[in-house]
């Protein structure tokens, strides 16, 4: 018998000999205590044909219940179903399902399993961010199992170093190009979408939860949001006007994004503008332009809704006259050389 010290605990090894034949068993504790007292047990359990049993642990009987087929099924109903992106969330860990086997079990999933996840959407040319996607899945679906004492142990899940893209908005020509294109193609309903969405920087999945009573005294007011967090944002002239036209639409369904989104995609065609610009790029403008005007980092970041500092940081490097007016300051400075 030996007591060997890991990096996450310490190991029982037990070897005893019954009937002439040799059993071993290896078991890992979190202290030295734990392991020489389950040394012990271990000890009486092979003694006795058995196999000793941490306390808490289940027995890997193969039930159904245990297989990662029916594990993202119960993890969509607990976590994903009601969440904003649900149907991506359980469509990720569809994916894990797919890769790893649906008949796995999950006490089974180890470091190689992860492993396996990523090498397997690596050479499906994923991203890393998608495949960061895949193993939050996994990672979820492991909580899922472990909360409820399915597992004892879960495997450490690193996710991959993503980079940050190029940050695209739009430039006062490329605003004009669509504004002219709405109002020619009498899509006015169409033009406001895209007033409200650049002048406020809001989400469109926020856009698409407002209710006429949300706009009062020259502010929108955004409560259902990605963060979770409400938020009031003061309108523009243009786009007060465009959203006392527009809420109602809204509440009566008689707009909707697929409807926008298919315009917004055929303006973009018929302008000859790059692909890259999408619905989102009018969030990302607002963003840049609060930036590049000189407004200070903490008001933009409430002002479009980011839950940290970090993302708002992201656009900091737009903002050069900042940069140009540290240096005139150094330029100032009397030199002593």
């Amino acid at each position: 018998m030996a007591i060997r010290t890991l990096k996450k605990g310490f190991q029982a090894d037990v070897t005893v000999t019954v009937d002439g034949e040799p059993r071993r068993q290896r078991v890992t504790f979190a202290t030295y205590k734990e392991a020489r007292e389950g040394e012990r047990a271990i000890r009486e359990a092979l003694e006795a044909g058995e196999t000793y049993c941490v306390p808490g642990d289940i027995p890997k009987e193969r039930t159904n219940k245990y297989l990662l087929r029916n594990i993202v099924e119960e993890t969509n109903n607990r976590y994903w179903r009601d969440a904003k992106s649900g149907k991506g969330l359980y469509s990720n860990g569809r994916n894990v399902v797919e890769i790893l086997g649906e008949n796995t079990d999950i006490r089974e999933i180890n470091r190689r399993s992860v492993d396996k996840l990523i090498d397997t959407c690596k050479a499906r040319n994923n991203s890393n961010g998608t495949i960061n996607r895949k193993l939050a899945a996994l990672s979820k679906m492991l909580k899922f199992a472990y909360d409820r004492e399915m597992i004892t142990t879960r495997p450490d899940v690193e996710y991959l170093k993503e980079r940050k893209g190029r940050i695209r908005y739009l430039s006062d020509a490329e605003e004009t190009g669509f504004l002219d294109y709405f109002e020619h193609t009498a899509k006015e309903v169409h033009r406001d979408i895209f007033i409200a969405l650049l002048d406020t920087g809001c989400r469109t999945g926020e856009l698409w939860k407002l209710q006429p009573n949300d706009m009062r005294d020259g502010l929108v007011s955004f409560w259902d949001t990605k963060s979770g967090k409400s938020r009031s944002v003061p309108l523009t002239a243009r786009a007060s006007a465009s959203f006392e036209r527009l809420l109602p639409l809204i509440e009566s369904r008689q707009v909707s994004y697929r409807s926008f989104h298919a315009h917004f995609t055929m303006a973009r065609q018929h302008l000859g503008y790059t692909s890259d610009i999408i619905p989102h790029t009018l969030r990302h403008t607002c963003c840049t332009r609060l930036v590049q005007n000189g407004i200070d980092l903490r008001t933009v970041m409430t002002w479009m809704g980011h839950e940290n500092i970090v993302t708002t940081m992201r656009y900091a490097h737009l903002a050069p006259q900042n940069l140009r007016a540290a240096r005139d300051l150094l330029e100032k400075l009397k030199r002593s050389y």
